[in-house]
């Protein structure tokens, strides 16, 4: 479960991400809170990167001689790739609320 948490949870919610950014555009711009776009950028972060640090004991434990030991290691290995790869697109969605007006028309 950790591993599938990192590989597949981590990207959803990356997407989630730009989607709820994307619906609560109009709200926080009528209501002028643009907080409430970053903290859900925030909340939008902190959840990938704990998708992805919950695969990370899988990647470091050794993996002596079995063949089933070396591929869920390996794939332990490519969730925490993904996982950190989606964390860095989830900031980088959220690097233009902090130079860019909500609201600009």
């Amino acid at each position: 479960m950790p591993i599938a948490a990192a590989l597949l949870l981590a990207p959803l919610l990356a997407l989630a991400q730009q989607s709820a950014l994307f619906m609560l555009l109009g709200t926080a711009c009528a209501r002028g809170q643009g907080d409430l776009l970053h903290a859900l950028a925030i909340l939008f972060v902190v959840a990938t990167a704990l998708a992805t640090l919950v695969a990370v004991p899988a990647a470091l434990a050794p993996a002596v001689g079995l063949e089933r030991a070396r591929r869920r290691r390996f794939t332990a290995r490519v969730a925490v790739g993904v996982g950190a790869l989606s964390t860095l697109a989830s900031l980088a969605l959220w690097l233009p609320q902090w130079l860019l007006s909500p609201c600009t028309q």
